[in-house]
């Protein structure tokens, strides 16, 4: 039978790792694994990590200072059409924290 026992501890100098538990049998063989969780990257870290990232990102932010490049949604007539097609809607009110799901029901309901 497998006993598995998680514990939480810091890798101390030279890469050792101390595991104590009352649950260990003396004397007995353990298989030991060692997971290490990596730091998560900043997105803008990573966009910057390499000169392609890099020119893409600023191209990318200059063009979001362009009117000419923006695309210009009529949310209003957007929700009426995707209505009248049936589609369930995701609405997102900007500049507050509110979604809600939203499925037209059938008119035989």
């Amino acid at each position: 039978m497998i006993t598995g026992i998680r514990e939480k501890t810091i890798v101390k100098e030279g890469g050792k790792v101390k595991i104590s538990s009352s649950d260990l049998p003396i004397g007995v063989e353990a298989e030991v694994i060692v997971l290490v969780e990596e730091e998560e990257q900043d997105t803008t870290e990573y966009l910057l990590s390499t000169e392609p990232n890099r020119r893409h990102l600023e191209e990318a932010m200059r063009d979001a200072q362009d009117p000419k490049k923006l695309i210009y949604i009529d949310i209003e007539n957007l929700c009426k059409r995707l209505l009248s097609l049936r589609m369930p809607l995701n609405i997102i009110t900007i500049g507050q924290v509110k979604t809600e799901r939203f499925t037209p029901k059938s008119p035989n309901s």
